[in-house]
């Protein structure tokens, strides 16, 4: 009898520090998916070593690129020696090329970082705009905060968005299979639904509106206790003008941050671009966006 094959999960190398940190980041996420990582590497022009220097002319840039894949593969088995894992050498514009491959896997896993003279992170950046899995972002821990007995949280950034709750799912699922708690942080400057019936604007205060925000979010938590039971949940509302600051200050205290990436017609789905960017650039754990229907 056959059994259904798992898709992978894919992260992709440029032989950077910050690509080898996502390595490792995928790597944990497969075996806790019970799942096969998938090392690819994407040829744009030459190869960059893990200081982010440039590979000399005389290297052929194929057999390096090639080694690269080999010894990250090689690496992960020695670390995960249960986990399957491949390589792939492709060619093609990174971030579109990643983004197909990413349509037959469960998860894209990437690196932020700054190399060769190239703009902030463009991979990262542009990756989440097209794929249709959810993308985990690499950033370090911040250690601001000193060791600690209890794991760190995930975060997840709820939004009264409709679809949002493949989001808050993901969340959830991710803090599961870490044996983590979940804090779901809904931030909010003005009122989360339509002001009821019959009450004037300047008479909807602000215990109103934060009530309103706070019903929100237990909707759209409802429901996911229950089917991750073992995973502790704080909710908190923030009255705040800047999400993007609070989310990210949120996230210095957490092991992951969970957004959600909406997707519109003919327009690019990170319209939160704001707060996704500041995250990408400043969170203090890596950073998941996950695409939102």
């Amino acid at each position: 009898m056959s059994g259904r094959v798992a898709l992978p999960v894919l992260v992709g190398v440029d032989g950077s520090p910050a690509s080898a940190a996502a390595v490792d980041l995928a790597a944990d996420e497969a075996a806790n998916r019970a799942t096969p990582l998938v090392i690819v590497h994407v040829h744009a022009g030459p190869l960059r070593s893990s200081t982010g220097a440039c590979a000399p002319e005389w290297v052929d840039p194929m057999a390096a690129q090639r080694w690269l894949v080999d010894m990250t593969v090689a690496g992960v088995r020695a670390e995960h020696p249960g986990l399957a894992v491949s390589g792939e050498l492709l060619s093609g514009d990174p971030a579109r090329v990643l983004a197909d491959r990413s349509s037959e896997a469960c998860l894209l896993v990437l690196g932020h970082r700054r190399g060769c003279g190239l703009p902030l992170a463009s991979v990262a950046t542009s990756v989440p705009e097209w794929a249709d899995v959810p993308v985990i972002v690499h950033r370090p821990l911040d250690r601001h905060l000193g060791p600690s007995r209890d794991p760190r949280p995930v975060l997840v950034g709820v939004s009264g968005q409709e679809g949002a709750g493949s989001v808050v799912e993901f969340a959830f699922v991710e803090a599961s299979l870490r044996g983590a708690p979940l804090t779901a942080l809904h931030a909010w400057s003005r009122p989360a639904g339509a002001i009821p019936a019959g009450v004037h604007p300047d008479a909807y205060g602000f215990v109103e509106a934060r009530a309103e925000a706070e019903r929100m979010l237990a909707e759209a938590l409802a429901g996911w206790s229950e089917k991750f039971p073992d995973v502790p949940v704080r909710r908190t509302v923030r009255h705040t003008l800047d999400a993007a600051l609070t989310l990210t200050e949120a996230s210095r205290s957490a092991q992951l941050v969970v957004v959600g990436s909406p997707r519109q017609r003919g327009v690019p789905r990170l319209l939160f671009g704001s707060v996704y960017q500041a995250l990408a650039d400043h969170a203090g754990c890596p950073v998941a966006v996950v695409p939102v229907a």
